[in-house]
């Protein structure tokens, strides 16, 4: 039985999304995976090969409206204990003469496997490459490594992860979560991060296409298209870290999650520390980015290290973004502690 699917929600045409879909066919074939791609794209060529790559590929048409749904969408049919998320403007290889990891025997405490990520752009070729195990003992510690590695994006999304885990999560904050934007797959990293180590093969590559982030104002423009697709206004870009904290902090509290208690505990530290410290330090550094009221609630954090306290003390900020949001994030971390 395969251990692996490669799962493609894909929006592109065949043209141009026809050479990463190879990559990954022929990467499928290497490791024995199944390739399962949700195509919304409405293209009937792209539909007529898919559908005659033969028994490896599996073929979902898709009338998603957004990236989020048409990747549940694939997630549905996924039958294997690993997967591996993959974009249609992406590639990836298995290199001839490496060994690849035995999904099979890994630890408990490991909860993915990362590829070598080669950051590509089509004008510049290789930007940068992270090969970096993430393997601290702590949920913190695993973070902290991240952080530091990163190189300012969010590449590790695209590796190999327990498929009970990615889907779970995937699932969970599809159905419930208040804008179910994009731009919260930082918040889903993280999480897997605070329930087990990531490591390194080196018989994987993927190449990720940062060509739309290859400048500060690209950056900016990309984030904010994010940001007004779910109704939230540019200047949410000013409040990254806010609704990180509070993604992180929400999902940290389902129950699904495989982890012990006290790793629970220290991943609330690593969210107050990462992002709602570091969102308060930017209103004090730019205090006429923000109005009254959320410079107001910054203060009423006080000296608290209580995540609970600070988590309800910060939430009313959310309604600046957008009238109700505070009490959907609520709800929302209400039927996290139920399902």
């Amino acid at each position: 039985m395969s251990q692996l699917s490669i799962v493609v929600p894909s929006r592109r045409s065949l043209d141009r999304g026809r050479f990463s879909l190879e990559s990954a066919l022929i990467a499928a074939e290497k490791l024995d995976a199944v390739l399962i791609v949700s195509d919304n794209s409405g293209d009937p060529a792209k539909a007529e090969w898919l559908q005659g790559l033969g028994g490896r590929v599996r073929y979902l048409h898709s009338t998603a409206e957004d990236a989020v749904a048409n990747l549940v969408n694939a997630l549905n049919h996924v039958e294997t204990p690993f997967l591996m998320p993959f974009a249609d403007d992406d590639a990836v290889y298995v290199l001839d003469g490496l060994p690849v990891a035995d999904l099979s025997s890994l630890p408990q405490d490991v909860i993915g496997v990362r590829p070598q990520t080669m950051m590509w752009r089509d004008d510049a070729g290789v930007a940068d490459v992270v090969t970096t195990n993430l393997d601290a003992e702590t949920p913190s510690g695993r973070i902290q490594q991240y952080v530091n590695k990163t190189g300012g994006n969010n590449a590790l999304y695209y590796s190999i992860f327990r498929s009970q885990l990615f889907t779970g999560i995937l699932k969970t904050f599809n159905a419930h979560h208040p804008t179910r934007g994009a731009y919260c797959d930082w918040s889903f990293v993280a999480t897997f991060l605070c329930c087990g180590k990531v490591l390194y093969d080196p018989a994987l590559i993927y190449c990720y296409d940062v060509g739309q982030w290859n400048s500060a104002a690209a950056l900016d423009a990309s984030f904010d298209a994010l940001l007004l697709q779910v109704g939230l206004p540019e200047t949410a870009r000013h409040y990254h870290e806010f609704l990180l904290f509070l993604d992180l902090h929400s999902l940290l509290g389902w129950r699904g999650l495989p982890f012990a208690p006290h790793d629970r505990g220290d991943g609330l530290q690593a969210n107050i520390r990462f992002n709602l410290r570091v969102f308060c330090n930017r209103v004090a550094r730019q205090p006429d980015l923000y109005p009254q009221e959320v410079k107001d609630a910054v203060v009423a954090l006080g000296n608290s290290t209580d995540p609970e306290t600070l988590f309800a003390t910060i939430l009313p900020v959310a309604d600046s973004l957008r009238p109700g949001l505070a009490e959907e994030y609520r709800r929302y971390r209400a039927v996290l502690d139920d399902v």
